[in-house]
C-alpha cells in the first residue's frame, strides 16, 4: 500500500495539525525537551508534528517509508530517513545518531505487520530514561460505537490496552502513563518507559481501561 505515489499528506487535515502542536506543548512541558534533547517521530509523514519541534530548536528526526511525504517533509528541513521503520532501522539510527529522549508512533502500529520486530526496535532504541509516545484508535471505541467505516485496508491489526500491555512485557517495555484522546472516534495515547526507569506509574488510568475493556 505505501508504495511511492502514497498520496496521503497529514498537513491537509486541520485538525491533525493543531492536534499535533497541542502534544508539542505537552511534550516540552513534561518530559522538559530543549536544544539538548533528541526526538525521533515514527511514520511522520510530511512533517505537520515535527517542524513544530525544529520552530522550538528542538534536534528530531522522521521516520517515514513514502517518498511523497518523506520529501516534502526533507524540504521542510526536517532531517527524515525515508524507510520503514524496524530494529534493523532502529540500530542504524543510534549507530549515527544517539538514543533519543522521546519516540512518537502515532497511528502507525495497526499499519505494521510484525509488531514484534517493531516493539522491539521501539525498546532497542530508547534512552534509558526517555520516553515513547503511541496513540492508535481504540479496539473498544470501534466496537462499542460500531466505528465500521474506521476499518480498512492499510490495518492490519485493531488494538487493546491488554493486548499491548502483553506484547510489551516481552520487550521490557512498560505503560506508565495513557490519556484518553478523540481522534479517530476515540483513541489511546500510550505512554511508555523501559521496565527499569525511574518515570512515576499512573496505575490508575491503566487498570482503569484494563477493567472496562474486560468489562465490555
Amino acid at each position: 500500500v505505501f508504495k511511492e505515489d502514497y498520496a496521503y499528506l497529514s498537513s491537509t487535515s486541520k485538525t491533525l495539525c493543531n492536534h499535533a502542536e497541542s502534544f508539542v506543548d505537552y511534550a516540552i512541558r513534561h518530559f522538559n525537551l530543549d536544544s539538548s534533547s533528541f526526538v525521533v517521530e515514527i511514520a511522520s509523514n510530511d512533517g505537520y508534528l515535527l517542524e513544530h519541534l525544529t520552530k522550538k530548536n528542538i534536534p528530531c528526526l522522521g521516520v517515514e517509508p513514502t517518498k511523497l511525504a518523506g520529501s516534502i517533509s526533507k524540504k521542510k528541513k526536517i532531517n527524515t530517513l525515508i524507510k520503514f521503520f524496524s530494529l534493523k532501522i532502529s540500530q542504524e539510527i543510534v549507530q549515527n545518531y544517539k538514543k533519543p529522549d522521546l519516540i512518537i508512533a502515532n497511528n502507525v502500529l495497526p499499519h505494521v505487520p510484525n509488531i514484534n520486530d517493531f516493539l522491539k526496535g521501539l525498546s532497542f532504541l530508547i534512552s534509558p530514561e526517555g520516553v515513547i509516545s503511541i496513540e492508535f484508535q481504540h479496539l473498544l471505541s470501534l466496537i462499542k460505537n460500531n466505528l465500521w467505516d474506521t476499518i480498512y485496508h492499510e490495518h492490519y491489526s485493531y488494538l487493546s490496552l491488554d493486548f499491548l500491555k502483553n506484547a510489551l512485557n516481552k520487550f521490557k517495555l512498560k505503560i506508565f502513563d495513557i490519556q484518553i484522546i478523540t481522534t479517530h472516534g476515540g483513541s489511546l495515547r500510550v505512554f511508555l518507559k523501559k521496565e527499569n526507569s525511574k518515570r512515576k506509574v499512573n496505575q490508575h488510568i491503566i487498570d482503569k481501561i484494563l477493567k472496562e475493556e474486560k468489562k465490555y
